[in-house]
Order: C-alpha cells, then sequence, then structure tokens
C-alpha cells in the first residue's frame, strides 16, 4: 500500500527559510554538544551518548604504499585527509584527526599518533562523520554501513545526504577496469571506475530510485495535490540531488 503524504503550503519567503536552514541542520552540533550525534541511526534529535575510546580499537594495521600509481583515477572520497568521527557497532566512538573513505576496498584509512598511515578493521565501523579541515563544527559529510543493497549483497558504506524522516542516500563503488594491451605503452593501462546508486530511506524501509528524477520518487512516495503546489511555488524540478535533498527535508519537517 502507497502512504500519502499530505504536505500544507507555505509562503516563499518561509521555505527559503525552512529549507536552508534544515538541511544538515541537525548533524552539525554546537561545540559543548559534539558528542550527541545520532549512533542509532534514530531520527533527527534522536541521539544517544557516545565515548571516545583508544583508536587501537579500530585496528592497528599498517597499510603499504597507498599511492596506486598504476591505476588512473581516484578510489576515495576525497583525496584530502578529514577529521572525523568514527562510531563503532558496539556503540562508542572514536574522534580521529585524518581519516579517508576508500570506495574501492570500502575501508577507512587515518593517520595514528605516530603519523603511521592504517587502516581500520572491517565491519567494526557503523557510522562516519566528517569535518571539514577549516572548521572543525562543520559537517562535510556522513556515511553509514549498510548491507544487502547492493548487487555483491556485502556491507558498504553509503553517504548520507539528509537527515530527518526521509533521507537520501547515496553509494558510490568504484572497480578497477583493466584495458586491452597498448603495444605503444607496452603494457596494459587500469582505471578507478565508478558507479552511483540513490536510495530513500524512511523510518520502515530504505528502496532504490531508479534516477534521479520525478518519476523515481513518485513511483515510491505518491504526490499529493499539496506536494505538487509545493514543488510548483519552489520550482523544484526534482531532477537532481539538490532538488531531492530539498523535498526530502520539507517531507520530512511535515511530518513532525
Amino acid at each position: 500500500m502507497t502512504t500519502r503524504y499530505l504536505i500544507n503550503p507555505k509562503s516563499n519567503s518561509t521555505l527559503r527559510i525552512l529549507l536552508s536552514g534544515l538541511l544538515f541542520l541537525s548533524l552539525v552540533e554546537a561545540k559543548a554538544q559534539l558528542q550527541t550525534f545520532d549512533v542509532a541511526g534514530g531520527s533527527a534529535g534522536n541521539y544517544g551518548s557516545v565515548r571516545y575510546n583508544n583508536p587501537a580499537a579500530i585496528g592497528q594495521k599498517t597499510v603499504d604504499k597507498l599511492t596506486y600509481s598504476d591505476v588512473r583515477g581516484r578510489c576515495f572520497w576525497s583525496d584530502e585527509w578529514s577529521p572525523g568521527l568514527l562510531f563503532l557497532k558496539g556503540g562508542n566512538a572514536i574522534k580521529m584527526r585524518q581519516v579517508k573513505l576508500n570506495l574501492y576496498t570500502n575501508d577507512v584509512h587515518y593517520i595514528d599518533n605516530s603519523g603511521s598511515e592504517l587502516v581500520a578493521n572491517s565491519g567494526l565501523i557503523k557510522k562516519i562523520i566528517l569535518f571539514s579541515t577549516e572548521d572543525t563544527l562543520k559537517v562535510t559529510a556522513a556515511f553509514q554501513s549498510l548491507i544487502g543493497l547492493t548487487k555483491d549483497d556485502k556491507e558498504h558504506y553509503f553517504q548520507v545526504m539528509n537527515e530527518g524522516a526521509f533521507q537520501l542516500l547515496k553509494n558510490v563503488s568504484v572497480t578497477i577496469r583493466k584495458s586491452d594491451y597498448d603495444p605503444l605503452l607496452g603494457r596494459s593501462e587500469f582505471n578507478f571506475v565508478s558507479s552511483t546508486n540513490y536510495f530513500l530511506k524512511d523510518k520502515v524501509s530504505i528502496k532504490p530510485l531508479k534516477g534521479l528524477n520525478k518519476s523515481s520518487v513518485f513511483s515510491i512516495l505518491e504526490p499529493t495535490p499539496e506536494a505538487e503546489e509545493w514543488l510548483k511555488s519552489t520550482k523544484n524540478k526534482v531532477k537532481n540531488e539538490e532538488d531531492i535533498i530539498a523535498l526530502f527535508s520539507f517531507l520530512s519537517l511535515e511530518k513532525k
């Protein structure tokens, strides 16, 4: 059965204030409240306390040279190191100064106090919060570990694009593609190749989106006349990440 969500139209000025203030607001807390990020995967505002553990809890496996010099392209979510919080499946968390997410191996890389590059043990981390290097109170990305949503049926990190009752999840999968032998180079070339899939997450389920478009979204969420009116008044075409994040954030606000 398809659920219908009734949306009350607002004025354009009010909508602009609501939407600009809502996006990622629930991820960014005041400095004194930094230990209240959502570690239970609940709805916005339903936060649990976390404790900071010794980084040794996530592994001390030294990594060999990670330049991937023979492979063209990028396998990390970002080539830059970022401050981060790693939330463990046991309920605790670790505050790290330098973190990277490897989308090819699905590993979390970090720099320990001695300056060595290490990889966290697989399967221990359920959520990652990355912060800006310029402002460590500004969240740049949030990832949640989920299983059973990809073709290989394995556990992968999904980027949480917004908080609220309706969330857009983004999964980027990176593989290596080997080209045919090039006689001019005297070798084959290797390239990182990425593919992106999106999902709609609500309180009861996670469903794949066939594309970033209106028909894909409303094949899962049936639009009401009020929703159509809101989309029209805000000129939201539901055709990209920004449009869908705004729509989901507004739906989440109306559902409260």
